[in-house]
């Protein structure tokens, strides 16, 4: 059983409100648990980076905000305990992928408010008694929405490229053959990926009407690139596997899909079965994040004509995760999976 049915969730409403607040504080700061490292509020990390789930499942996060609250206002500042919550949640949420799919790659307090309280976000400054439970259950939701930690991580990507700029060849077929066989190069990529540093990943064949380049009428050009085997590099430089007990075949890769040349009709999974256009999150195989064996001959694009180039393939934006849902005490469903 979740620890929130010992704060009275999902519905607090028949309880006074500082045991379901305890229970937002407590699940709360098990979010920031991971990143426990990288932050230094005192509210929550009562044994700084040595703090645990025992810690907090033992803090009485409500008196420690009580007290922090009559400093405040003794230096002028007007509010209450309660309007912490929201500062911490904003503070926290970023650091988590949004896997509903929004604008950006992790949630934002905007996003977050959109999918917990799509009736409507009650601001702690509207709290009346008739409401506080209200307030609660959205705020209950949307802990429950941080569920895919972002790590600090570095992958390796096989690579696969080449190209034919020589104005020989007289269709896309002999043009692709000889960047394939003769004109082609095989190596490695190291990347870094965390918050604000998404790569990407290529997979795609791009047709080129030769004259396009200064080459004879009939002839044509083409470029292409692929990535596979995307594995892990190196452990996770913040250290929330071990911390949460997270095995390395839980981590997860967030793939945010775009066909190239900006037309849908572009896409083509080049050979990774599951990728498709938009969010995927894909699971190891083989201990590899995204697998398949190099290279993959694909279909040839349509013939280029003068201006216009042509494509078949797939870019992706990737992140490294897993889901802590099973990792947290404070954790329930609250998407209808």
């Amino acid at each position: 059983m979740s620890a929130w049915a010992n704060y009275g969730f999902p519905d607090p409403r028949l309880l006074t409100s500082c045991l379901p607040m305890e229970g937002l504080f407590k699940a709360l700061a098990e979010r920031y648990l991971p990143f426990v490292s990288d932050f230094s509020i005192n509210v929550f990390f009562m044994n700084g980076a040595d703090t645990t789930i025992g810690d907090i499942l033992q803090y009485d996060f409500i008196d420690t905000l009580g007290r922090i609250n009559t400093r405040l206002n003794n230096l002028g500042y007007q509010g209450e305990p309660i309007g912490h919550l929201d500062v911490y949640i904003r503070n926290i949420c970023y650091r988590y992928l949004n896997h509903r799919g929004g604008v950006e790659a992790n949630w934002t307090w905007q996003d977050l408010c959109a999918c917990a309280a799509p009736e409507g976000l009650i601001e702690p400054e509207m709290l009346a008694p008739v409401l506080l439970a209200e307030y609660t259950v959205q705020r209950y939701r949307m802990i429950n929405l941080l569920r895919f930690p972002v790590f600090d991580s570095s992958i390796t990507v096989d690579v696969f490229s080449g190209s034919t700029h020589n104005g020989v060849y007289h269709d896309m077929a002999s043009s692709l053959d000889f960047a394939f066989n003769d004109n082609s190069y095989k190596g490695t990529k190291f990347f870094g990926t965390g918050i604000g540093n998404m790569p990407i990943i290529e997979n795609y064949v791009e047709g080129i009407y030769g004259p396009d380049h200064g080459w004879a009428e009939g002839t044509y050009c083409c470029n292409f690139v692929e990535n596979a085997n995307v594995s892990l590099e190196s452990a996770l430089r913040s250290g929330p596997m071990a911390r949460m007990n997270v095995a390395s075949d839980e981590l997860v890769l967030y793939l945010n899909v775009t066909a190239p040349g900006g037309d849908d009709a572009n896409f083509d999974d080049m050979g990774f079965d599951g990728v498709s256009l938009g969010t995927n999150i894909i699971r190891p195989q083989d201990g590899i994040l995204l697998k398949r064996t190099l290279p993959y001959i694909q279909s040839t694009p349509p013939t280029p004509v003068a201006g216009r180039f042509t494509y078949r393939g797939w870019n992706g934006r990737l992140l490294l995760t897993c889901d802590l849902a099973p990792h947290f005490l404070f954790y329930d469903n609250v998407e209808g999976e």
